[in-house]
């Protein structure tokens, strides 16, 4: 929800890359290809040790960068479509996807790790599922994907020195991705209702 409210920052900030990349005439699927990359980059670096934490936390970081970039060249270049947006979502998926098993590689607890992992993939349904009903849902929930991105660089950065701190993490990112897919079947049934 944060991330939301200051998505115009961010992109104002990112501006003069954009600017760039159309002027090198990147395509925007070709960055979220780069995103997905750095994503198994970041699973593959992944380990409790202090040094490959920083890697794959860089590696996050920059596919995250991509994800941001790709919407915003594909904006700048009018070549916004439906698939594009599609590909971009399904793209998504597969990062988090990497994001989040990643944290297993750290050493973190194997099912609480999946159980985060499917939040995810829930939080992220009841957007597609409640905008193919016509419902807005962005900005609704506790917690969104630039949240849960975040949430996993802090949890990967405190296993480095502590897996305790780390595992509370994990559970604290579990518990408010679960208030979020009730906040959103909540949303959903509420305008449905309407």
């Amino acid at each position: 929800m944060v991330i939301t409210r200051i998505r115009a920052f961010v992109e104002k900030i990112f501006s003069p890359f954009v600017k760039c990349l159309v002027f090198l005439k990147i395509p925007p699927n070709a960055l979220s290809v780069i995103g997905v990359l750095f994503s198994i980059l970041a699973f593959l670096s992944a380990s409790s040790n202090v040094e490959r934490c920083f890697i794959a936390i860089l590696f996050i970081a920059l596919s995250s960068l991509m994800d941001i970039l790709d919407g915003m060249v594909a904006r700048a270049i009018k070549k916004v479509s439906r698939f594009g947006s599609f590909i971009d979502s399904v793209f998504d998926r597969v990062s988090d996807t990497f994001y989040i098993l990643s944290l297993i590689r750290a050493g973190l607890d194997q099912l609480l790790t999946l159980v985060a992992l499917l939040l995810s993939y829930l939080i992220s349904y009841e957007r597609a599922k409640a905008e193919s009903l016509g419902i807005k849902i962005e900005g609704v929930g506790i917690i969104e994907r630039g949240e849960r991105v975040l949430f996993v660089i802090a949890i990967l950065l405190v296993r480095s020195f502590s897996y305790v701190l780390s595992r509370a993490l994990l559970i604290i990112l579990i518990v408010l991705s679960l208030i979020t897919v009730i906040q959103r079947a909540y949303h959903v049934s509420r305008k449905l209702r309407d």
